[in-house]
């Protein structure tokens, strides 16, 4: 379950964030994967409810951001359009509340985990597509259409593009190591491609379907990992 008080500070702090890459990410300069990548991090210490490593990484985070705008301002690349708002105690429960955005969560630091285990840098879309989750609940605690119309559907419409990137952004995570690492191997066929076989049936019957029968295809991806290290369940792997 999500803290309120870690996730206002969490969304200050990606707040601080964003004046800085809403306009650089459109600069030779790019997204900062590496702040992208702290802020993965501390979303994951919420998640798992570390309080500890939360506090400690979200100390880290807030200088590298102050020194992150620093820079920035000097080159002009800052966005004071993003006015400071109060719109956390109003509207967090539209995140806290939500079982399914808590899920798809889950379901992708899973897959991250079980990425980990192959490979040890972070896939590059994959980062991104947390990113963009992140953004969309982000749009959803500051936007000025919620102050005139609380049931415009900004709120939901944002939270279903959250779940959306996350569940793609396990799927790459999945796909990948399917691609980099288990069809490199001589047993391909013999351990894994039955197991392919089916779950891309599935994957194409259930294109544009529900949201559960989307998580169900990550579940049997996560089986197959999990039959390789020879588990049975994730926990094992910690």
């Amino acid at each position: 379950m999500f803290a309120k008080r870690q996730l206002q500070i969490f969304f200050s702090l990606y707040k601080q964030f964003k004046d800085v890459d809403s306009i650089i990410s459109l600069t030779k300069f790019g997204r900062n994967k590496l702040l992208i990548s702290n802020f993965l991090e501390l979303f994951s210490n919420m998640l798992f409810e570390d309080s500890s490593s939360f506090k400690n990484n979200s100390l880290q985070l807030s200088k590298r951001l102050a020194n992150y705008q620093k820079s920035s301002k000097k080159l002009g690349f800052y966005n004071d359009k993003f006015v400071e708002k109060l719109f956390l105690d109003t509207r967090i429960g539209i995140i806290t509340e939500n079982k399914e955005l808590l899920d798809c969560f889950y379901n992708f630091y899973k897959a991250m985990l079980i990425y980990r285990q192959y490979k040890k840098r972070l896939l590059k879309q994959s980062l991104m597509e947390f990113n963009n989750a992140i953004s969309h609940l982000y749009s959803t605690l500051i936007s000025t259409k919620y102050d005139d119309d609380p049931q415009c559907g900004v709120g939901e419409k944002n939270i279903r593009r959250a779940k959306s990137h996350l569940q793609r952004a396990s799927l790459d995570f999945y796909k990948d190591i399917f691609i980099s690492v288990l069809s490199q191997r001589e047993d391909f066929n013999l351990k894994y491609l039955e197991d392919i076989k089916n779950i891309r049936f599935d994957e194409y019957q259930h294109m544009g379907d529900t949201e559960s029968n989307r998580v169900n295809i990550l579940d049997k991806y996560s089986e197959i990992f999990l039959k390789d290290f020879n588990v049975k369940n994730i926990q094992e792997l910690l």
